[in-house]
C-alpha cells in the first residue's frame, strides 16, 4: 500500500503552474490542422464520393464525401487513483492512498472539422467546452485519521482542444478502423487545474449506404492535475481553514468496449451514437454534415 505525505514547505517547493506549454502546443496544432484541411478544400477540390488523394483506389466504389462538420456531445463516467498527493499541512498523517475512491464525470460539447486524405486516412481537429468533476472519498480512511469530513469535490470547466486521425478499411460489407485522439483542456474554476488524456478505438463492424454498425474497444491514458487551497475543519472543535494542497490523478482503468452505430440521410448528413461499457461508461453523439 502506497502512503503519500507531504509538509508545507514541500509543498511550497514542488507545486506546480498550469502546463499551459502543452495546451498550447496542441491548440496551436489544432488550429493548424483546420488551416491545413480548408486549405485542401480550396486547393484540393475532389469529387463527391472521393478522398482528396489517392482516387484511382475507390474508382466505382462507394465513397463519403471528402470534407465534414460534425457537432459532437460526449459524456464520460470513470474511477480514478491518486498518482500523487500533497498535504500542507506539518503533522498531517499519511493517507493510504490506494484506500480512496475517486470517480470522475465530463460533459463534452465540441465542434469538429474533417478530412478524407487518403481512401485509408481520415484526419481531424476539435474543439469545444468542458465540464467536469473529480469527487474523492475519504470515508474508508475517514474514522482511522479522524477526518471531519466524508468527501472533497472539484468542479471545473474549460476549453478543450483536439486532433486526431482515423485509419480505415475493408471489404464491400465490413470494416475495421482505429481512431487516435489527443485532447488538452485549458480548465478554470476554483482550483489551478490541467487535464489532458490520450485515446485509441479500433473498431469493427457493418456497413451499406443506410449506415453502419459495429463494436470495439477504448483504450485511454488521462492525466489529471489540481492544486489550490479548500477550507477544511481538519481537526474537532477547530474552525475551517485554508488548507493547501495538490493532487495527480490517472485513470483506474485502460480499457473499455464500446458499441455504436450510423445513420445516413443522403450522401451529405449522418448521425453517431455510440456508448461504452464496462470498467468506464460513455456515451457520444455526432450529427455531422458532409460536403
Amino acid at each position: 500500500m502506497r502512503r503519500l505525505r507531504a509538509t508545507a514547505s514541500e509543498l511550497e517547493s514542488r507545486a506546480k503552474l498550469h502546463e499551459s506549454g502543452k495546451g498550447d502546443a496542441v491548440r496551436r496544432i489544432a488550429v493548424a490542422a483546420v488551416v491545413v484541411v480548408l486549405a485542401v478544400a480550396v486547393a484540393a477540390p475532389a469529387a463527391a464520393g472521393e478522398p482528396v488523394w489517392g482516387k484511382d483506389l475507390v474508382a466505382g466504389k462507394p465513397f463519403p464525401l471528402p470534407f465534414g462538420v460534425s457537432a459532437v456531445y460526449f459524456s464520460q463516467e470513470q474511477e480514478y487513483v491518486i498518482d500523487r498527493l500533497v498535504i500542507g499541512v506539518p503533522g498531517f498523517p499519511a493517507i493510504p492512498a490506494g484506500q480512496l475512491a475517486i470517480e470522475n464525470e465530463i460533459d463534452e460539447v465540441n465542434g469538429k472539422l474533417d478530412a478524407w486524405l487518403l481512401p485509408w486516412l481520415n484526419v481531424f481537429a476539435l474543439a469545444g467546452q468542458l465540464d467536469g468533476t473529480t469527487e474523492v472519498d475519504f470515508s474508508s480512511v475517514q474514522v482511522l485519521l479522524g477526518l471531519p469530513f466524508r468527501s472533497i469535490e472539484i468542479d471545473y470547466d474549460g476549453e478543450v482542444y483536439g486532433v486526431g486521425a482515423v485509419f480505415a478499411g475493408g471489404s464491400e460489407r465490413l470494416f475495421g478502423s482505429l481512431t487516435a485522439i489527443a485532447t488538452q483542456t485549458s480548465l478554470s474554476g476554483d482550483f489551478e487545474s490541467d487535464a489532458e488524456a490520450f485515446v485509441a478505438m479500433p473498431r469493427f463492424g457493418y456497413y451499406n449506404r443506410h449506415g453502419a454498425v459495429y463494436v470495439g474497444a477504448m483504450y485511454q491514458q488521462a492525466e489529471e492535475s489540481h492544486a489550490g487551497t479548500i477550507a477544511l475543519a481538519l481537526f474537532p472543535g477547530l474552525p475551517a481553514f485554508p488548507v493547501p494542497f495538490e493532487v495527480d490523478l490517472s485513470q483506474k482503468d485502460d480499457w473499455n468496449w464500446l458499441a455504436g452505430g450510423t445513420l445516413a440521410f443522403g450522401e451529405r448528413w449522418t448521425l453517431q451514437v455510440e456508448g461504452g461499457f464496462g470498467d468506464r461508461e460513455h456515451v457520444d453523439v455526432e450529427i455531422g454534415f458532409r460536403f
